[in-house]
């Protein structure tokens, strides 16, 4: 009997290196269409929730927040988690992400003067690979945050900013496109 929870195991351990390679090939992917998809679709503005509609810094959010979010959900009904151990590990990189990208940002462009699309596209990446790095740790070493349900709240909080600040941004820096000297879709 004990060989057969090792190699369930084993079993579930192949399952989550597979998904979240995959996963994290096509979040990469993703996050390029997610930059480019709201053009090609010619500005829709149904589907602006989802996607960057410029060239402001929160806008670029969403280029690494959703296509994690969606592989999430595909990767919860592939590998069948357990449900706080899942959502902790997917919600931590979900609350963080968009602050990380947001302090480096501006920690970098303040500090030299400007910014650079090599950086800001490296930055990217490196969320995104860091993203998956901490949701397999956290899944293999099956750990359960104490709060997670605040994980989870904060994490869906976010996508009701990110759609709603789409739409009605403030007129503060963070959400400027400074190419097309404007804010939101307007």
């Amino acid at each position: 009997m004990e060989h057969s929870a090792v190699s369930n195991n084993i079993d579930i351990s192949k399952k989550l290196i597979i998904t979240e390679f995959i996963g994290l090939l096509l979040c990469l992917i993703l996050s390029f269409v997610f930059h480019f998809a709201y053009e090609w679709l010619n500005k829709s503005p149904i589907i602006a929730w989802l996607f960057a509609t410029n060239e402001s810094v929160w806008e670029h959010g969403k280029i690494i927040f959703y296509p994690f979010l969606i592989f999430s959900i595909i990767e919860y009904v592939i590998i069948k988690p357990d449900n706080k151990v899942f959502i902790t590990a997917k919600a931590i990189p979900l609350v963080f992400c968009i602050p990380i990208m947001v302090a480096f940002f501006y920690t970098y462009s303040g500090i030299i003067g400007k910014n650079f699309t090599a950086v800001d596209i490296s930055l990217a990446i490196f969320l995104v690979i860091a993203m998956f790095a901490v949701s397999y740790k956290i899944i293999s070493n099956g750990y359960v945050a104490k709060y997670w349900y605040i994980y989870l709240a904060v994490a869906i909080l976010f996508v009701v900013l990110l759609i709603t600040f789409t739409y009605y941004p403030p007129h503060i820096n963070l959400f400027y496109d400074q190419l097309q000297n404007k804010y939101g879709i307007k």
